[in-house]
């Protein structure tokens, strides 16, 4: 027994040792790591395969082994022996060198300012480590030399990507796509009088019409450039190609790629759009193409995720700009060869490959691109009438006499195509109405709405919705849009139509002789707009021979100059379709972020046409309109507030975001979840891929009635997710999908084996069996964990929790007995009544405003409300004397006084916190005269884990709070100049004897700024007594708020600084008076 324990013993002992050689590849490089790792197994002398391999994986940080597994899926690491392990874990984190490039960057390196010789041999000494001088030679030499002194730098990209070993490999070497080389800027593709650069000034000469790289007029350095250090910052120049996408945490957002750029920079709406993360100084000087220096915000370290891959990588935030640029330390992190080969033909290649794909098409189909109107040759047009109908004559309307000529035009060029005929006579006739299209050119269009339409035999024929040709164009790459020419005109009409389809002109009677305006896979088609795709350019072009192989048999025509061919992204719809999934057109929704406020009710509605289009792409978007919604009500008064703005801003701001929608694969697994809320249902569909990524397919949102308000939790939670079903039909139906939901009882009542609970209410118990149509697992999730359907947007504060309105006072006082008797009365020369008594005493002070009553310019609060105004009152534990003194300036009922010191005494918070009176009398200061004359300063705290800095004014007693990480001289001067910003620096400032008020540094910093420092008497803190008393006021303040739901003291210090002594006084401090909530 004795030997299996020990061996055991062993076993685990070597397993905790190979832990200690944890590797962490945020810290080290896998090939440092690796090489001291292999020492392990030689020293403990372990030659069994399995083991190593479980010491390996031991070694592993959560993240690294995640990494790994993630690799190694469908199957597990321990499927694998040690050596597969670490190929795999080589492939993951080896160092990706690309041979030129190391050894051009090598022999670019110099002694920076701050390097001693012998650190300057180690740096090289490391550099040298990856160019694998063994096999230098000379021809090597000369391809390094090829790269240095080569001027054009795309040539010089393309060498450093791949392993050239021989001059002639490189010599033949041309920019791709170059016609021509602006002598402005050096760049290819246009000429200097077109460059972007033309009236740029030159760094080097001075002279305008060129940049400092192209210069020809270099002059020599001043002295002050000359002793510019070079090395002690990293100066780079920035060059654009290409985009990329990157998701950080749930953050999706585009760079574009600058192969010259050294570093990767973002602007500073994509910083706060994925969270602002805390920055910390740069550590880089940038300059712009131009050589103007870049600003930077700072940089941090963030998880980035692009198509090869996680990683952690530095992000530098730039002060101002309009483009996120990805450099080389992110394409390198990323696989150069990855991100860089789709961009290094450049996009003049690229147009010229299209284009000759292009031309090769309408050579093999010339008569489909022949100018002028195709005639359909398959099928002729037929219009029925009802029986027994009566024709209808329209005499047309008097035509703008600037319009005659443009339309006798049109009417000429449609007769000479033969589209219409003139007339003499016409039992039928209809008006016409010209529209202008966007060349100045204009449209002639029947107005058949006017009388035939309603005695025509109609054939219904369903349009398609978006999502159904979205879903026919599923998995293509690139696409292609076709735009018929003057679609139905193409179309013949039959000779009994003809008789019928008649307009009515200035210039007499018309007839139609073509049709008026009114199964190939991967091809959709929406009235006169055909696109089509495909998953790989062969594909792609068969699709499209065999579409214009079907419009040539029909003998119809299409728009060249329309069409669109092989695009990565093209628009349609009003969507921009692309291999990645369906993203709203920037163009159309910025009409709905530049739309003004709505100011009535159908400025409104026309908000909500234009943003209901969206639905789809915006989570709980009727959630977020509620607060829109109420105003729509039949009873509801239109009363525009803040709330209404901030609604409408947030509906904007996500309308204004990258807002991108998968396509729906019917192979993936499937997703639906569904939460609710007090005022609004949401749900989301989306695929859950086996490596936990989300592609969300569509969102679904509803405002509740007022018979759903009334429902219960689970009985909405139950009716968000029936909903959700209903609405993704087309996606759910004829296959299994899982259902999402963070109420817990709707899992054993929609997803019990049993059948449903008899105990279910009879609305969840139709509900049960309307899903039995649908195959679906359920699953719970958490509340906190449950962030598809839920996570962005809840309700703001319910109703119940804002202050009073006038609107609610006014209702509540045609309630009240006393004050609707007192609003309406025609007051006697006696008291009618006792109740009535006190305002009989005032009668000739009250008045009526808004339906609300006053006393002077205070309001009377109604009983029913008196309650909620105490509350409001004390809501941040004030005195009766405070309480009294906020309440006079807005508000009055009989009795206040009472009530409010009632209130105050009832409360438990501050009878608990209550203090003893002083003692003794305390001297007082001299009263300072003016604001910010002299300053009283101390710490609070430790309360709840956290100090704070306060600060009083003498004069106002103005306070200010800073909350303080440390309480150190440097931090305590820096929160200082801060308030000193905004209000200026005092004469005196007093405070007690702490090491942060007695150091050299404040001691320095006060004189400096003019600054008085008086200091109390030590172990006396009455001598700095009014400071002391707001630390009292403030530390007491949160005992008082420790029982309650939502500790409110942070939310306004207005209660402190209010005016006690005037009703109208103005806050010294400010100028005007402090608004608060009452």
């Amino acid at each position: 027994m004795d030997a299996p324990i020990t061996w055991w013993k062993k076993r685990t002992s070597l397993l905790e040792a190979a832990a200690r050689y944890t590797f962490n590849p945020e810290e080290g490089t896998w090939d440092t790591w690796i090489l001291q790792f292999r020492s392990y197994p030689e020293i403990n002398f372990i030659s069994d395969s399995n083991f190593m391999r479980s010491c390996l994986l031991a070694s592993l940080t959560p993240k690294a082994f995640e990494e790994l597994r993630r690799s190694c899926l469908p199957t597990t690491p321990y499927d694998f022996t040690y050596d597969e392990c670490v190929a795999k874990m080589k492939e993951l984190y080896r160092r990706r060198v690309i041979l030129m490039r190391e050894r051009a960057n090598f022999f670019r390196i110099t002694q920076s300012d701050h390097q001693t010789p012998k650190q300057f041999a180690n740096s090289l000494r490391k550099a040298a480590g990856h160019c694998n001088f063994d096999s230098f030679n000379t021809e090597a030499a000369l391809v390094l030399q090829f790269i240095n002194g080569m001027k054009n730098e795309e040539i010089t990209l393309r060498v450093t990507m791949q392993d050239c070993h021989a001059v002639k490999e490189t010599r033949d070497l041309k920019p791709r796509g170059v016609s021509n080389v602006c002598h402005c800027c050096g760049e290819a593709g246009h000429f200097a009088k077109k460059c972007k650069f033309q009236g740029s000034k030159c760094f080097k000469c001075g002279k305008q019409g060129d940049l400092a790289k192209v210069c020809k007029h270099p002059q020599k350095l001043g002295k002050s450039e000359k002793q510019r250090p070079q090395n002690s910052w990293k100066d780079h120049k920035l060059y654009a190609d290409g985009t990329y996408s990157v998701k950080e945490r749930a953050h999706n957002f585009e760079v574009t790629v600058k192969i010259n750029a050294a570093v990767t920079i973002v602007t500073p709406e994509c910083w706060k759009s994925i969270g602002s993360p805390k920055l910390k100084r740069a550590t880089v000087m940038l300059r712009s193409f131009t050589g103007h220096e870049v600003n930077l915000k700072g940089e941090t370290m963030v998880t980035v995720e692009g198509d090869t891959g996680t990683r952690k990588l530095v992000l530098r935030v730039a002060k101002n700009g309009a483009t996120n640029v990805m450099g080389q330390d992110w394409i390198s992190a990323f696989g150069a060869a990855e991100i860089l080969r789709p961009l290094l033909t450049n996009k003049k290649e690229v147009n010229a490959v299209e284009s000759r794909t292009q031309n090769d098409v309408c050579a093999e189909f010339p008569e489909v691109f022949e100018d002028g109107l195709g005639h359909c040759t398959k099928v002729k047009a037929h219009v029925e009438l009802k029986d027994g109908v009566v024709p209808v004559f329209r005499k047309p309307f008097p035509l703008a006499f600037a319009m005659h000529d443009a339309v006798e035009k049109e009417l000429e060029r449609y007769v000479d195509m033969g589209v219409l005929t003139p007339i003499d006579r016409s039992a039928w006739a209809a008006l016409i109405v010209t529209v202008k299209k966007p060349n100045g050119k204009i449209r002639i269009c029947a107005d058949f709405s006017t009388g035939l339409n309603d005695r025509l035999m109609v054939d219904s024929y369903p349009i398609p919705r978006p999502e159904d040709l979205y879903q026919a164009l599923r998995g293509g790459k690139t696409f292609t849009k076709l735009d018929l020419s003057d679609a139905y005109l193409q179309v013949e009409l039959d000779e009994e139509s003809k008789r019928i389809l008649v307009i009515n002109t200035h210039k007499g009677l018309y007839q139609y002789n073509r049709l008026p305006f009114a199964g190939i896979p991967n091809v959709a088609a929406y009235l006169d707009d055909i696109i089509l795709t495909g998953a790989t350019d062969d594909e792609h072009q068969r699709t499209l021979k065999l579409v214009l192989g079907r419009l040539k048999e029909f003998g119809l025509r299409i728009r060249k100059e329309k069409c669109t061919f092989f695009q990565k992204k093209v628009e349609y719809l009003g969507d921009i379709l692309s291999s990645k999934g369906i993203r709203a057109d920037p163009k159309k929704t910025a009409a709905i972020v530049n739309m003004p406020l709505p100011t009535n009710i159908a400025k409104l509605r026309s908000f909500f046409g234009m943003c209901n289009y969206y639905t789809e792409f915006v989570p709980k978007l009727a959630e977020m309109c509620s607060p829109l919604n109420q105003l729509l009500s039949k009873d509801e008064r239109w009363n525009w507030t803040g709330e209404h703005t901030k609604a409408v801003e947030r509906v904007k701001r996500l309308l204004n975001s990258p807002l991108l929608l998968s396509h729906y694969h019917p192979k993936w697994p499937i997703v639906l979840a569904a939460d609710a809320s007090n005022e609004g249902i949401g749900a989301v569909a989306y695929h859950r891929l086996s490596d936990g990524t989300v592609k969300v397919i569509a969102h679904a949102s509803k405002t509740l009635n007022a018979t759903q308000r009334n429902y219960g939790q689970i009985e909405k939670e139950a009716l968000a997710l029936v909903y959700g079903v209903k609405k993704f039909h087309k996606y759910l139906w004829g296959r299994r999908f899982t259902l999402l939901t963070d109420h817990k009882p709707l899992v054993s009542i929609f997803g019990s084996k049993k059948g449903v609970p008899q105990m279910a209410a009879c609305r969840l118990t139709r509900w049960a069996i309307a899903l039995m149509n649908y195959s679906f697992d359920i699953e719970y999730r958490s509340t906190k964990s449950f962030c598809q359907a839920d996570r962005l947007f809840r309700l703001p504060k319910r109703r119940a929790e804002l202050p009073v309105t006038a609107r609610v006072i006014a209702d509540a006082t045609e309630k009240d007995s006393v004050l609707k008797q007192v609003k309406q009365s025609d007051w006697p020369e006696k008291c009618p009544r006792e109740e009535l008594r006190i305002y009989f005493i005032k009668r000739t002070e009250l008045s009526v405003s808004y339906g609300c009553l006053l006393w002077g310019i205070r309001t009377v609060i109604p009983m029913k409300l008196r309650s909620r105004v105490l509350m409001k009152l004390h809501e941040t534990h004030s005195g009766r004397e405070r309480m009294v003194s906020m309440a006079r300036q807005f508000c009055w009922w009989p009795a206040m006084n009472k009530d409010i010191e009632m209130k105050a005494q009832s409360c438990e918070g501050c009878a608990t916190a209550q203090k003893n009176p002083a003692k003794v009398a305390v001297k007082p200061w001299e009263v300072a005269d003016k604001p910010w004359k002299r300053i009283r300063v101390d710490f609070a705290g430790p309360v709840n884990g956290k100090m704070f800095l306060i600060v009083v004014d003498a004069h106002s007693k103005w306070p200010e709070v800073l909350h303080m990480p440390h309480i150190t001289t440097e931090q305590t001067i820096e929160s200082l100049k801060t308030v000193f910003a905004r209000f200026g620096f005092p004469e005196v400032l007093v405070s007690d004897n702490g090491t942060q008020f007695t150091s050299t540094e404040f001691t320095i910093f006060c004189p400096e700024n003019g600054i008085h420092h008086v200091t109390s008497a030590p172990y006396h803190a009455q001598s700095n007594g009014q400071v002391e008393r707001f630390i009292d006021t403030f530390k007491r303040a949160l005992k008082k708020s420790t029982n309650d739901r939502r500790p409110r003291i942070f939310n306004d210090f207005s209660c402190y600084s209010a005016p006690e002594y005037k009703a109208n006084a103005v806050c010294d401090v400010f100028g005007k008076a402090n608004k608060n909530c009452v």
